[in-house]
C-alpha cells in the first residue's frame, strides 16, 4: 500500500518551504502575482519563468532575445540528477474492483501501456518536443535530460482524493507566505494517513 513519504515532513522540506517563502516575499527576486507573467517574460522583464514545454515554442516564439529551456534546478550540489515531476497532462487507467476478470484486464492494460511506451511516447517526444517545440539543438538536448528523470507523484495524481493535502498544501504554504512547514505537516499527517487508508485499504 502507498505510504506517506518521509520526505514530506523532513528537515529538507521544512528548509525548502522557508527558503521559497523568503525568495518570494523578502528577496525582491521573484513575482508572486500570476497576472501577465508570460507577457512579462516575453518582454524581457524576467530572467526565469516556469511554464509548460509547449509554451517555449508557442507563446515565446517571437521574443527578441535568446532563450532556452532548463530543467527544474537541483535542491543542492549533492543531488545527482535533475528531477521533473509530471504535471497533469496524462491519462490514468484503472481496473474497477468489481471487474469480472482482473488478471485479464491487467494483462490487456499492461500490453497497451508497453506498446505506447515503446512506440507512441517516443514518436510524440521526438516529433513534438524535440522538433516542433525545440528552440534549437541545445533545447532538444535539455528535453532528453528532462525526460530521462521524469517522476510520477501519487500525491499529485490523487490530490483531490487526498483532500488537497499534498501538492496543493505545499503550494498554498508558499502562496500564503507560511514558512512554518513543520506545523503545517503536523496538521496534515493524520488526515493524509487516514485518506490513504480509505483509498488503498490496509
Amino acid at each position: 500500500m502507498p505510504k506517506l513519504s518521509d520526505d514530506y515532513g523532513s528537515e529538507k522540506t521544512i528548509k525548502l518551504v522557508e527558503d521559497l517563502c523568503s525568495l518570494f516575499y523578502t528577496s525582491n527576486d521573484a513575482m508572486t502575482a500570476a497576472q501577465n507573467n508570460s507577457t512579462n517574460f516575453a518582454s524581457g522583464e524576467y530572467i526565469l519563468y516556469s511554464n509548460y514545454a509547449h509554451n517555449a515554442a508557442n507563446a515565446f516564439k517571437d521574443v527578441t532575445f535568446d532563450m532556452s529551456v532548463l530543467p527544474f534546478p537541483k535542491y543542492d550540489e549533492a543531488q545527482k540528477d535533475y528531477i521533473t515531476t509530471e504535471s497533469f497532462s496524462y491519462s490514468i487507467y484503472m481496473i474497477p474492483m468489481d471487474a469480472k476478470n482482473t488478471d485479464k484486464s491487467g494483462a490487456v492494460m499492461e500490453a497497451l501501456a508497453s506498446a505506447a511506451y515503446r512506440t507512441t511516447t517516443p514518436a510524440i517526444f521526438e516529433a513534438s518536443l524535440k522538433l516542433r517545440y525545440a528552440l534549437n539543438n541545445k533545447t532538444s538536448q535539455v528535453y532528453d535530460i528532462i525526460k530521462s528523470n521524469i517522476c510520477f507523484d501519487l500525491g499529485r495524481m490523487f490530490g483531490a482524493n487526498l483532500d488537497n493535502k499534498t501538492h496543493v498544501a505545499f503550494r498554498n504554504a508558499i502562496a500564503k507566505n507560511n514558512p512554518a512547514w513543520a506545523v503545517t505537516y503536523a496538521e496534515l499527517k493524520n488526515v493524509l494517513n487516514a485518506k490513504l487508508k480509505d483509498l488503498f485499504g490496509n
